[in-house]
This record gives structure tokens, sequence and C-alpha cells, in this order.
């Protein structure tokens, strides 16, 4: 299976999805091409202007619900270092 194929089978999912930068993206995924996903009703979350961590901050998302930023985004699938549904998030 396709790394596409792969993300495919999540369409319609809340993803939360890590890049290098300091920058967390929460979202629905929506789309899936050759080289980019697209997140709707997505929170994208720069870092370097917070006092936590990525972690942390997905935890508050989990417990709280996404605060959407942008209406839709587009990720280079090159770009994503992990992704995992929401709801998957484990809260400690």
């Amino acid at each position: 299976m396709s790394a596409t194929q792969a993300l495919g089978s999540l369409i319609g999912q809340l993803l939360v999805i890590d890049v290098e930068a300091p920058v967390v993206y929460i979202g629905t995924l929506t789309e899936v091409t050759d080289a980019f996903v697209v997140l709707e009703n997505a929170d994208v979350h720069p870092l370097w202007s917070s006092s936590t961590s990525k972690e942390l901050y997905v935890m508050e998302v989990r417990r709280n619900g996404v605060q959407a930023t942008r209406k839709r985004v587009w990720l280079k699938q090159a770009d994503i270092l992990s992704l995992s549904r929401l709801e998957d998030v484990i809260l400690y």
C-alpha cells in the first residue's frame, strides 16, 4: 500500500500532524494527492509563541476540542514526520 493509499483511508478523520518546524496541525483530513494532504477546519498552531510543548498542546486540544484557525490547509506529504488520529492521543 502506498503512502497516498494509506492516508486516503483516514479521510474524514480528525488528525494531528507533526512536522519538523515547531508547528502542529490539527484538522479533518478531506483530500490526499500524490504530493499533498488537505486538512479542513484546521488549527495551525505555531509553538514558538507558546510556553507549552507540542505534546501538551495536543492533549489540551483532545480535552477541549479544535479551535480552527484555517478553513483549509495544504501540507506537503514530504514534510510530515508523523500523524495520528486525535482520538488516539492518550491523556495523562
